[in-house]
């Protein structure tokens, strides 16, 4: 459930405000495209093992793939509603990572201790060197995953408090 709290989080930070375009915006992971099913991701990546499914969201894995030239990467990609809107990426060293990123999307719009980002219209890459990770999101899937996410979580809180409101029975004389 955390993990799900955090993507919720990072989705709300990057809101929904217009801004320019980046030099090579990323349109999805090798032959996947953005809004492409998972049965397009289980022909383009066979290898792919799906980690799991929850209600509206799907996750699959593929270990010692190779992006921007950093290798090897465990790339874990995102479905909502089984549409492709997001690609995590997890490589070493963070360094490297960082200056392949610069040299692929160009200067960042945002740089934070904790996060760097390149953000346009339609899509958006976060580097977090904490997490030693960085990812690829569309922009509209991704706000659909978000809004689909919160109401998940409320519902999960909600469920959780009415279960703890109902009163157990006392003992039967």
């Amino acid at each position: 459930m955390r993990p799900l709290i955090a993507l919720v989080l990072l989705l709300m930070l990057l809101g929904e405000g217009a801004q320019a375009a980046f030099p090579n915006e990323p349109e999805g992971f090798g032959p996947l495209r953005f809004g492409a099913s998972t049965a397009a991701l289980e022909k383009a990546f066979p290898k792919a093992k799906r980690r799991g499914q929850e209600e509206f969201l799907t996750i699959y894995d593929l270990e010692g793939q190779s992006v921007l030239g950093l290798k090897p990467c465990t790339v874990e990609l995102r479905f909502v509603d089984d549409k492709f809107y997001q690609v995590l990426f997890s490589c070493e060293p963070k360094d490297k990572v960082a200056r392949a990123l610069e040299k692929r999307f160009g200067p960042a719009v945002q740089h934070k201790p904790d996060e760097t980002v390149w953000l346009s219209e339609t899509h958006w890459v976060s580097f977090s060197p904490q997490a030693k990770s960085f990812s690829y999101t569309d922009r509209s899937l991704g706000s659909l995953a978000q809004k689909k996410l919160l109401g998940y979580v409320l519902r999960q809180r909600a469920q959780a408090q009415a279960t703890a409101a109902v009163p157990t029975p006392g003992p039967t004389p």
